[in-house]
């Protein structure tokens, strides 16, 4: 199944942990609590804006919300990468997921023989680099956008950038 994720970009360090961005999406009733697990809540449909007729908005569907963190900057994406490239010489990238667990996250392209840092690649919405993801369950590919208001929101707290892409498999 597809998420969504978000997730800081370029960290290198975080000033607040992934407990002040849940207390935050607490507060603002996007997420809530349901045993041991968050899920969607009232407010939730007006930050993540579902395009066209989606079949999983509103409280009959609620989406599962996990958080991660790690102690250092990890690649996170899934089976279904797009087709990346090259951002030097615009060669094909063959083998996406080596790169996602690549620790140096640095690519060195057999073509063009240049070294990449794996955030300089363009992933297309397909995995992301970061110390703290938020992954929001049963979203597909371009079903839902999280909007401006919602990651400027996020970007506020931590002042940092947030960003988005899906996956169709979980890495932790």
């Amino acid at each position: 199944m597809y998420s969504l994720y978000l997730f800081e970009r370029h960290v290198s360090h975080t000033l607040h942990t992934l407990d002040t961005i849940i207390e935050y999406l607490l507060a603002i009733k996007f997420i809530k609590t349901q045993g041991s697990a968050y899920i969607s809540d009232l407010e939730f449909a007006y930050q993540i804006n579902f395009l066209g007729c989606s079949p999983n908005v509103g409280d009959e569907n609620p989406h599962l919300v996990q958080f991660k963190s790690f102690d250092t900057v990890q690649g996170v994406g899934g089976d279904s990468i797009n087709v990346i490239q090259c951002p030097k010489c615009k060669n094909k990238i063959n083998a996406p997921q080596e790169i996602l667990l690549n620790q140096s996250q640095v690519y060195d392209c057999p073509k063009c023989e240049q070294e990449t840092h794996s955030t300089e690649i363009n992933w297309r919405k397909s995995a992301g680099f970061s110390k703290s993801f938020i992954q929001i369950h049963n979203i597909f590919p371009k079903e839902a956008l999280p909007n401006n208001q919602f990651l400027n929101s996020l970007n506020a707290i931590n002042q940092t950038t947030w960003c988005y892409f899906y996956s169709k498999s979980q890495q932790w």
